[in-house]
């Protein structure tokens, strides 16, 4: 049926024989509801048939909705915050899985040398240098 994974509006990511995952939403102002819609099931299924016709004839096995950490404006949290020692890695919304490594490597350098990288210091929601001895 798919041979590979298609990124698009919404994801298709083939697994067994016959077996597809299919998603992705985001329904604004939904709260900490993780209740799948009816709306938002339909709205994934119909851009996954305009993409792949074939999925009509696919079972649907199992759907859920899930969180997912969003700092202000969409952005992330990353860095020091106004608690001592706090460090942030958090608000990666749908990106967080693909930022992870940089982001690993950022606060790790941080917390190593208290230097703060330049790449994530838009979005530390405390600029501040870790005080002596809070490294590792």
């Amino acid at each position: 049926m798919l041979q590979q994974t298609v990124i698009g509006s919404i994801y298709l990511v083939p697994r067994h024989p016959n077996q597809l995952i299919v998603g992705t939403t985001v329904e604004e102002n939904a709260g900490f509801d993780t209740q799948p819609t009816t709306s938002g099931l339909l709205d994934i299924l119909t851009k996954a048939q305009d993409i792949l016709p074939a999925i009509s004839r696919l079972p649907l096995i199992e759907h859920n909705a899930a969180l997912r950490p969003t700092g202000p404006n969409r952005l992330p949290v990353l860095g020091t915050t106004h608690i001592n020692g706090l460090i942030m890695a958090s608000g990666g919304h749908s990106y967080g899985i693909l930022l992870s490594p940089i982001v690993a490597q950022a606060l790790s350098q941080f917390i190593l040398t208290g230097e703060l990288a330049a790449v994530i210091a838009p979005f530390c929601p405390h600029p501040a240098p870790l005080p002596k001895g809070e490294g590792v």
